[in-house]
């Protein structure tokens, strides 16, 4: 790695550099002393310095064992801006992780993770959110982990959850929601899942020649956790969820899931799923009687019945009787009158004409009708109804040669029956017309007759 100072400079008035630790994506890491003799770790800032110096200046102040203390921000002759830390001169975690391929020894897992775990908690007890949390983030400091790297630190609260304009942190270690700019705590708790997986593992569980290749895993694909130990695959599956609301609620559901192998809080999705099943299979229960709370004077001014689950009271009160919209006026009684019988329905001479009752035509009425129903109700497109429709034409065109003389034969025929029936329903002395009307006067004489005892017992 090429630095920018070498060592013995004093870019910063009162330190000196002593050699460069490492290069970020957002500068570079000096191992420095002050004229008074401290050790501290200076880091330049050279990109995105607004994002940087926030999450600096929002972790100034906070103090814990598991966290790089932060000292202050200082500027140089030139405008830079660099941020005075606490220096670790221990190994970093992706260095172990790396003298391990196969996996660390679970009893390093627990010191390990449990350290994180204890400064993450802290930073959202704070309001902080780390979002970088990853290996070359983590340091041993003498037997104490120690975690690093502010930079990328952001202050959130349950109503903000939103509003990035950068995505941001490891690919490896990205939660699938930091694409879309949407963050929280839960994107800690999916780093945690990704970096105790690597411990016990030696790799990383989504994998790929890209980062394309590695977010679309992120995305989509489900960890394999055929190589971990069966206490740890629980705490790994559910902080690895892809929607963070299925995810472990905070640091603390994590670690006690951890410590025992099993999660002690309810997981959304069994919880989800229970319910279903209840759903499906409960049979119903009576409802328990109500217990009714006294009125308060509010209820008296509003109309208000209290009904809850606290100590029954000694009486219903209800409050004064109030006119709502839409309902209707009140009914007005009327003296009860002699009960009329019901009345048949009356038959109009001119509603059904004299061909109806024919029965040839009348089939043939019921044949088109029933058509027509089924042209309307069919679940057919408007194209195709179209091409069926053009189709029937088609035919009936192509076959016009025969159809035409054999439709004027059926009619001939039709009219030829007609007329006999027609001849020898007069000579009978009824007609169509004359039996529709003989049945409606008929069904009026019945209803006169019916009505005459009442109309007596009125006079």
């Amino acid at each position: 790695m090429k630095f920018a100072y070498a060592s013995g400079t004093r870019p910063l008035d009162g330190f000196t550099i002593k050699r460069g630790v490492g290069i970020g994506g957002f500068g570079e890491v000096y191992f420095a002393t002050s004229d008074a003799g401290k050790e501290v770790a200076l880091k330049r800032i050279q990109r995105n310095l607004d994002v940087e110096l926030r999450g600096v200046r929002q972790c100034l102040n906070l103090k814990h064992l598991n966290l790089i203390s932060l000292y202050d921000i200082r500027y140089d002759d030139e405008g830079g801006a660099w941020v005075v830390m606490e220096f670790v001169a221990g190994e970093s975690l992706k260095d172990v992780i790396e003298r391990n391929p196969n996996g660390m020894p679970t009893d390093e897992v627990d010191a390990w993770f449990r350290g994180i775990a204890a400064g993450v908690a802290y930073l959202h007890d704070h309001g902080i959110v780390h979002r970088d949390l990853k290996p070359g983030n983590i340091f041993d400091d003498g037997g104490v982990v120690k975690i690093g790297d502010y930079g990328l630190s952001k202050f959130i609260s349950c109503s903000r959850r939103s509003g990035q304009t950068e995505s941001v942190g490891t690919f490896h270690y990205m939660a699938p929601e930091i694409g879309k700019g949407v963050y929280g705590k839960e994107i800690d708790v999916y780093a945690l899942g990704i970096i105790l997986f690597e411990m016990l593992t030696g790799r990383v569980p989504f994998e790929g020649e890209s980062s394309q290749e590695i977010i679309m895993k992120h995305l989509t694909a489900d960890p394999d956790l055929t190589g971990v130990p069966d206490r740890y695959r629980p705490a790994i599956e559910r902080s690895l969820r892809k929607d963070p609301d299925q995810r472990f609620a905070d640091v603390e559901s994590l670690v006690r899931c951890f410590e025992l192998g099993e999660p002690l809080e309810p997981d959304p999705i069994v919880e989800v799923l229970a319910e279903e099943v209840h759903v499906a299979t409960a049979q119903p229960v009576p409802a328990a009687p109500p217990v009714v709370r006294p009125a308060s004077a509010a209820s008296d001014q509003q109309g208000t019945l209290y009904i809850s689950d606290e100590e029954p009271a000694a009486e219903i009160v209800f409050g004064p009787v109030q006119q709502r919209a839409g309902k209707l006026p009140p009914r007005t009684l009327q003296p009860p009158g002699p009960v009329q019988p019901p009345q048949p329905p009356r038959t109009s001479l001119q509603s059904t004409p004299a061909v109806a009752q024919e029965p040839v035509a009348q089939a043939v009425r019921q044949g088109v009708q029933s058509g027509a129903r089924w042209w309307r109700d069919a679940r057919l497109s408007t194209p195709l109804k179209v091409l069926v429709a053009f189709g029937a034409v088609f035919v009936v065109l192509l076959n016009a040669n025969w159809l035409l003389p054999l439709a004027v034969f059926a009619g001939a025929v039709y009219l030829v029956y007609f007329g006999v029936r027609s001849l020898i329903m007069a000579l009978n002395g009824t007609s169509p017309a004359g039996a529709v009307a003989g049945a409606a006067a008929a069904g009026m004489t019945a209803a006169n007759v019916a009505t005459r005892p009442a109309a007596r017992g009125q006079a």
